[in-house]
């Protein structure tokens, strides 16, 4: 049997959002991800955020996962940097 997605993982470094929001874990994340419109230009760093995110629920490493948030946040003008 298949083991069950953990999306309880914590993120390793927790990602500050503007308007006060932190994503802290896997779940936060990938509800965040979920929610944001995906533009053309935009559409492989989310998909790719995407694909990490269910990789490391299913177990897998954790490595990655937070740069290419981080990095498809920045480019959206997402983060808070304060």
């Amino acid at each position: 049997m298949a083991k069950k997605p953990n999306w309880k993982r914590p993120l390793l470094t927790p990602i500050k959002l503007k308007g006060g929001k932190t994503l802290r874990t896997l779940r936060d994340a990938a509800n965040y991800v979920s929610r944001q419109p995906i533009d053309d230009y935009h559409a492989h760093q989310w998909a790719h955020a995407a694909e990490l995110l269910m990789a490391a629920a299913a177990g897998g490493s954790l490595e990655g996962v937070d740069q290419q948030l981080t990095t498809v946040l920045w480019h959206r003008g997402m983060l808070d940097w304060g």
